[in-house]
């Protein structure tokens, strides 16, 4: 059940992630909206990491915030490695900056723990 309720949700945000950095061509809202690619990474990638965290805190892990990040960067350079073999598409060091500082905002919780 714990499997359902904490790691099904990461899974499904990967594949996700996933399937929009196969697309050739990713939905973007119109001609004229700028800095709509860097946004979106930041957001999918602030998404995995609380996702992961709340994985971790489930399953009583120690390091949760550290681990988070850790495998949302991690997942963010294997997402652009496989952009290489998508047509049209290619490895981008600003998106994996973007993803990684998108994973990063979680440290924020570090500020409200008690």
């Amino acid at each position: 059940m714990k499997f359902l309720k904490y790691a099904l949700p990461v899974i499904i945000w990967m594949i996700f992630i996933f399937y929009i950095s196969s697309l050739s061509h990713p939905p973007t809202p119109g001609p004229g909206v700028s800095y709509f690619g860097e946004f979106s990474h930041f957001i999918e990638y602030f998404i995995l990491s609380f996702l992961f965290l709340r994985m971790f805190n489930g399953y009583n892990l120690k390091n949760v915030l550290l681990l988070a990040i850790l495998f949302s960067i991690l997942y963010g350079l294997t997402d652009e490695i496989h952009q290489l073999f998508v047509p049209y598409r290619a490895f981008e060091i600003e998106d994996l900056i973007i993803d990684s500082l998108g994973a990063s905002v979680i440290l924020i919780k570090l500020l409200f723990k008690k």
